[in-house]
């Protein structure tokens, strides 16, 4: 798996990977409140990680894709552009 710094539920831009061979940045995401390391680390099976990103992708979206931090956004951001931006990412 290729590192990057996008975190894999909002596809939001993080400081550094979520994840590097193995290890979480135990970064919170600003944009979906994710603590990797804590909230996503599924037993280290990262097939099961995969699942939970997805699932709770879903109940971000479901909820209205609200910023999490209690910093303001970056000027301009909205969640349907982060949908966006993750759904190009994948095709």
């Amino acid at each position: 798996m290729i590192a990057t710094n996008k975190c894999p539920l909002c596809y939001f831009d993080l400081s550094a990977p979520p994840w590097l061979n193995g290890t979480a940045s135990h970064e919170i995401c600003p944009c979906c409140g994710t603590h990797f390391g804590y909230e996503d680390s599924c037993g280290g099976d990262e097939q099961a990680r995969a699942s939970w990103y997805i699932e709770r992708r879903q109940k971000w979206i479901d909820s209205g894709m609200p910023w999490w931090s209690t910093s303001k956004p970056p000027e301009g951001w909205s969640g349907e552009q982060q949908i966006l931006y993750l759904i190009a990412a994948s095709h």
